[in-house]
């Protein structure tokens, strides 16, 4: 297998095993499963999982085995029972501070300290990969992955590792919380008949879900963070590849990497907006603007894919639809690009079609109709009762065939729901499948349509903008770098705040792309020194782009309120720059 094939093998299996961990099931089962699919797509010979434990004295820590998986053909050593149990202390002290640190302890067993290869290399063990499992900010256990031979893990593998680990942690997190909803719920039968004791189970039962809400949403952010970041190298450098052009089966290779990136770029996505609608902290940014541009762009975008299947996508306008309404336009392209991509995906031959009518309310009100149809297989009724169900799809002729984290039809229709709408759905096996939605809408005020004046979109030669990247991942700079360069822009790099705040006050940027979390000065508190400098004059403020794998909206708040001008989620993408450096021509082109 090439080393390729490995990286995509490994990713999905991350990507599988984190799904899995977020449904609801038996816990022990869950977590044997899900070490199972990592295993199975690793180098390593077992995989095991310990918890911390108090030790038989007192500030003793021992660490207890909870779950192994084991390699086909590795020895079980059943001689050797104190790798089930073992405490820290006298031998492994290092790797209770460097792990309560967060730190990995990953290598070769012979470059350890002496203390530890007493132990381990009679184990067979000759390399390891120790990642720390955190639980409510404290250490819980850690994560071992062995291998009998002299392995090197490469990067990728501890990324990926650490993303995984994360999932276990929410897991683990969650259980927890399971367990004492458990417990509340035998207490409130057993105190059912007396008033007070009723009223204090509910308390508690409150600060449970809140508990559980709180650490729902810190695994949501360590997963965002820690998946995004490895994939910001994925698909950074294979648009990179793909862009400076690649032999035909190295292009496949490539073709293949990105896919099974975005794959799980979209299940990080689409798990954040069921995470954000089902806790109520979905806001919609009503605003005027251009509803035809908006639909338009999303047709315009998958005509591509539906081209290659053979497909005609088509778009029917209705001429009494109004151009110009007040809506969010964000939530209504995404609705629109899932609807129509589902077609297209599930639909081998034939046509997928677009269709937008009005219904008037009143000079101001409407409801506006949207429907997709589709000359695909059809759903059948069993399906179309569950259709809108997390993690469901049809399973029939196509579908079988399709991937997907089943939860766009979800969102789509709580999307919708939420803009005060409804969505249905009709098929017939054979004869393809229709979903219509409406939603109320009221006509814009006023519109200004953006100037396309050459002196806006090229107010300087952009060979001469000064331009720095910050950012502590060697793999994040070069890629950032490499795309900007695309753009014409040459940059400077460094790798923490402190040196960019060096950097600036020896000589001044225009631009500056700051990565958000960096050990030490943070990329909130660098931008809030720089603001803060006193040797930078008004006329040659730098724009500062945040740089984040943490696509919570709470982040995107907590960058502006430090200082900074705008905001990027990784993995960056060309796209995503142009935009960015649009806004900034427009800005200083005022």
């Amino acid at each position: 297998m090439s080393d390729i094939d490995q990286r995509s093998r490994y990713l999905e299996a991350v990507a599988e095993a984190l799904s899995l961990l977020l449904k609801p099931g038996h816990f022990d089962s869950e977590m044997e499963e899900a070490l199972c699919i990592l295993g199975e797509a690793s180098r390593a010979a077992r995989i095991c999982v310990y918890e911390n434990g108090p030790g038989p004295s007192e500030n003793e820590i021992v660490v207890v085995e909870r779950f192994f998986w084991r390699r086909q053909g590795t020895p079980l050593y059943p001689d050797l029972p104190h790798l089930s149990v073992f405490p820290y202390l006298p031998h492994f002290s290092r790797w209770l501070d460097d792990l309560s640190r967060g730190q990995l302890i990953c290598g070769l067993v012979r470059d350890f300290p002496v203390s530890e290869r007493e132990v381990l290399l009679p184990t067979h063990v000759r390399a390891v990969a120790i990642v720390p499992i955190m639980v409510g900010g404290k250490l819980w256990g850690f994560l071992a992955k062995v291998s009998h031979e002299e392995l090197v893990w490469e990067e990728f593998e501890l990324h990926a590792l650490r993303a995984a680990v994360a999932g276990i942690g929410g897991a683990i997190a969650r259980e927890q919380n399971d367990a004492a909803a458990r417990r509340q719920a035998d207490e409130l039968k057993l105190h059912r008949k007396a008033a007070l004791s009723l009223m204090e189970d509910a308390r508690r039962a409150s600060q449970s879900a809140e508990q559980a809400s709180r650490a729902k949403t810190t695994f949501l952010a360590m997963m965002s963070h820690e998946i995004r970041t490895p994939l910001n190298g994925v698909i950074g450098f294979t648009d990179l590849l793909l862009a400076e052009g690649l032999p035909s089966a190295q292009a496949d290779y490539a073709h293949a990497i990105r896919a099974c990136g975005e794959t799980l770029l979209g299940l990080i996505t689409d798990i954040l907006d069921i995470s954000k609608i089902e806790s109520g902290r979905l806001d919609l940014d009503y605003r005027d603007g251009d509803f035809f541009e908006c639909v338009r762009s999303v047709t315009t975008t998958l005509e591509v894919s539906a081209r290659q299947k053979g497909l005609t996508l088509s778009l029917d306008w209705d001429p009494r639809t109004p151009v110009f309404v007040c809506a969010d336009f964000n939530r209504l392209r995404q609705i629109v690009f899932n609807l129509v991509g589902n077609a297209i995906k599930f639909t081998s031959t034939g046509s997928v079609s677009l269709r937008i009518w009005p219904e008037e309310i009143d000079d101001v009100h409407l409801l506006i109709h949207c429907s997709v149809k589709d000359t695909g297989p059809g759903i059948s009724a069993g399906d179309i009762e569950r259709i809108f169900d997390p993690f469901t799809q049809g399973r029939l002729g196509a579908a079988a065939t399709t991937s997907g984290t089943g939860l766009g039809l979800t969102i789509c229709r709580k999307l919708i729901e939420a803009m005060k709408g409804e969505i249905r759905v009709t098929s017939e096996l054979g004869h393809g499948s229709e979903f219509r939605f409406f939603f109320p809408a009221k006509l814009a005020r006023s519109v200004s349509r953006p100037s396309t004046s050459d002196d806006q979109h090229s107010p300087r030669d952009l060979g001469k903008v000064r331009v720095l990247i910050v950012d502590d991942v060697a793999t994040n700079l070069m890629v950032a770098e490499r795309l900007l360069k695309r753009f014409g822009l040459h940059a400077q790099t460094v790798r923490s705040g402190e040196e960019a705040l060096q950097r600036v006050q020896e000589a001044p940027f225009d631009l500056i792309f700051m990565d958000v979390l960096m050990p030490g000065l943070n990329g909130h508190d660098t931008t809030r020194r720089l603001r803060a400098l006193e040797s930078l004059p008004e006329n040659i403020r730098p724009w500062i782009v945040a740089l984040t794998a943490d696509a919570l909206p709470e982040n995107r708040q907590l960058c502006k309120e430090s200082g900074m001008d705008d905001f990027i989620t990784k993995p960056l993408r060309s796209p995503d720059i142009e935009a960015c450096l649009t806004r900034w021509r427009s800005v200083i082109a005022d």
